[in-house]
């Protein structure tokens, strides 16, 4: 068959650039058409596309590891980053408790309106895809002046959630072009585990979570080093299992620090002593249970041991709370 050099000329001409290479591994897959690249110690950041000298933008991924996915339309966002607790990481299970922040870098695509452009930003977490646990509709309230920079846009989220049961959890990113039609959307599977710091020992009780919660802080306590000065709050919630006597529970909670040599720094033998006879609601025990834990001033012998017992007064179920702890003056 021969061709002609007229028909030659009507051809469609494509032309794709691989941009800002350099030295990692990289999996991509275009969710439109199903195109697919993988780098194992080189990676490309951008592939862009000409069709007969006019470039064309197909601003989509999915990571084949974990299953993130974006997609813009009308916008684009070059690099998304991740910092967990103030730390650049990039993964997709999280302690119990980590503060989770995305960064959407180089956002191109606005409308600009008077020198400002006015980009819309919204955050759902869903549990087990069907459980909506954070619902932020806008996170954006103004407009964000154009200031011939390179625009980011941040999110966060703390993962204190549920994950005794193997919760698997999806965080959809939407944004949009509050002056236009432009949207970009980005979604990130993820899973929550414990942190590792407490021992938990149940006989017949069942739990929702168990965690140390530093109210010095307003964040739960992540590892065993704990300032002096912290006021913190061991806290069970979704506590079930103890018998009940017309509609009521009769749990004993009793609560002991001790330092390295066995001095008692904290005692108290019934946090629930006044309900021994009246007992309470199982509704109000599942709802939750907290002994407040504080520190004597002067020196503290680290480490020092923190056992926590919540049991039923009528049978043998309870759940026994145990961890080390390390006191920083």
């Amino acid at each position: 068959m021969t061709t002609s050099k007229s028909t030659f000329l009507n051809l469609l001409l494509m032309t794709l650039f691989f941009s800002s290479c350099e030295f990692r591994k990289s999996y991509q897959k275009d969710l439109i058409n199903g195109t697919t690249a993988k780098g194992d110690g080189l990676s490309c950041e951008v592939i862009s596309m000409e069709i007969n000298g006019r470039a064309e933008e197909r601003n989509s991924f999915k990571d084949l590891i974990n299953g993130t996915t974006a997609k813009g339309d009308g916008l684009s966002c070059e690099v998304i980053s991740m910092e967990i607790n103030g730390r650049a990481e990039e993964r997709n299970s999280f302690v119990f408790g980590e503060n989770v922040n995305l960064m959407f870098n180089e956002m191109s695509g606005f409308t600009k309106e008077n020198g400002n452009v006015f980009p819309g930003l919204s955050m759902y977490i869903v549990n087990n895809e069907k459980d909506t646990v954070l619902s932020e509709p806008d996170l954006i309230t103004d407009f964000v002046p154009d200031t011939g920079l390179t625009l980011q846009l941040q999110t966060n989220f703390i993962a204190a959630l549920l994950h005794n049961n193997d919760e698997k959890y999806i965080a959809y990113i939407n944004i949009w072009d509050k002056k236009g039609d432009g949207t970009f959307s980005y979604k990130m599977p993820f899973t929550v585990k414990d942190a590792g710091l407490l021992d938990v020992t149940a006989n017949q009780v069942s739990n929702d979570n168990i965690y140390l919660w530093n109210e010095s802080d307003n964040a739960p306590v992540l590892d065993k080093n704990i300032n002096q000065e912290d006021v913190l709050m061991l806290i069970l919630e979704g506590v079930t299992g103890f018998k009940e006597i017309n509609g009521m529970v009769f749990p004993e909670f009793s609560i002991e620090l001790t330092d390295k040599k066995r001095n008692i720094i904290l005692k108290n033998p019934d946090l629930f002593s006044k309900y021994e006879a009246t007992g309470i609601r199982m509704e109000d025990l599942k709802k939750q249970a907290h002994a407040r834990i504080t520190f004597q001033k002067g020196r503290v012998e680290s480490p020092c041991t923190l056992k926590a017992v919540l049991k039923d007064r009528h049978s043998e179920k309870q759940i026994v709370v145990e961890t080390e702890l390390e006191i920083i003056e």
